[in-house]
């Protein structure tokens, strides 16, 4: 299973860590290249990306994206994670009026200073923060910014505060709760949360466990997405085929290599393809696409892209299907 290189949109279920979710995956694959772009805990469900083969290269590309949420939290309640799961520290029944929760809630939108709870995979010296938590030492990480593009509030029960939530990469919703909480002057915590959304990839496009028993790669290449296609964001460069071996050895792109590019700036990241449009490389734009044609003008072979990492030519699985 090995030729299988990709972006699987999957959907974690309440239960499992994303760390079993990978495990499940390299057993049903049977491969163990298989990695996520970012954690969900164990109470959570939702969008879990998850790259294979090759494209576990590109998951670092995909890290920056804004999230969707749904999330219930319950005022009152307060437990050492943040979340329904922890241990429980205080509970009490809170009476608070609509509009002060309705306030503190939309008070959130903007920049906001984020503590990472406690309990997280957040890293410090190398370990992360849960493992230093349940070893009963409490590392203190200094606040960082986040954004809470937008916020809404879908429904007061009680309690219970249902909100969607869109945040930058980075953002704890176990830590917005809590923050909504102070805000009221009580506590609160996560007690239902759902990734709707990783940056274009939504549940609708994932695949759920229950529909994958065994290997199937008839099912499988109905939710895979090709490394070409997952960085469509960044603009691409192909190259002639007489040259492609050049690239793959890491030497950098001349003008008379080039088939074909979109519009870019220097430095800029791109995606270099082949004929094929398969993705074997990705580079730092050394001129602005806007100069190229100058070049040319010029008659001049200049060096245009300086390559940072190679793939080698990426079949996208069996049936060499590109899942589009």
């Amino acid at each position: 299973m090995d030729s299988i290189n990709g972006i699987l949109p999957l959907y974690k279920p309440v239960g499992p860590t994303s760390h079993d979710m990978v495990s499940w995956l390299r057993k049903k694959l049977n491969t163990k290249k298989i990695g996520h772009s970012g954690t969900l805990d164990p109470f959570a469900q939702g969008v879990l990306v998850m790259g294979i083969g090759k494209g576990t290269r590109i998951l670092e590309y995909l890290k920056d994206s804004y999230k969707v949420y749904t999330m219930t939290l319950r005022l009152g309640l307060m437990t050492d994670t943040y979340d329904i799961e922890g241990q429980v520290i205080s509970d009490e029944e809170v009476h608070l009026n609509e509009r002060d929760i309705i306030d503190a809630v939309l008070s959130m939108e903007g920049m906001q200073k984020q503590v990472p709870p406690i309990y997280s995979a957040k890293k410090y010296q190398g370990k992360k923060l849960y493992e230093y938590a349940r070893k009963g030492k409490i590392i203190k990480m200094p606040p960082r910014d986040v954004e809470i593009r937008s916020v809404e509030i879908l429904k007061i029960d009680g309690r219970d505060v249902t909100l969607k939530a869109t945040v930058s990469p980075g953002t704890y919703m176990r830590s917005l709760a809590f923050d909504i909480g102070l805000k009221l002057g009580t506590t609160a915590c996560a007690v239902d949360l759902t990734r709707n959304v990783n940056g274009r990839y939504e549940t609708s496009m994932c695949m759920k466990m229950e529909e994958y028993p065994e290997y199937d790669w008839d099912i499988l290449s109905k939710y895979m997405i090709s490394l070409s296609s997952a960085l469509s964001d960044f603009p691409a460069v192909k190259i002639d085929s007489r040259f492609e071996e050049k690239v793959l050895n890491g030497n950098p792109i001349r003008l008379n290599w080039v088939l074909k590019y979109g519009n870019f700036q220097k430095d800029q990241l791109l995606r270099i393809v082949n004929e094929q449009d398969e993705l074997i490389a990705l580079g730092d734009a050394q001129r602005a696409a806007s100069f190229l044609q100058t070049l040319k003008y010029q008659v001049r072979d200049e060096i245009v892209v300086r390559i940072n990492k190679v793939f080698g030519t990426c079949s996208f699985g069996e049936n060499e299907t590109n899942g589009e």
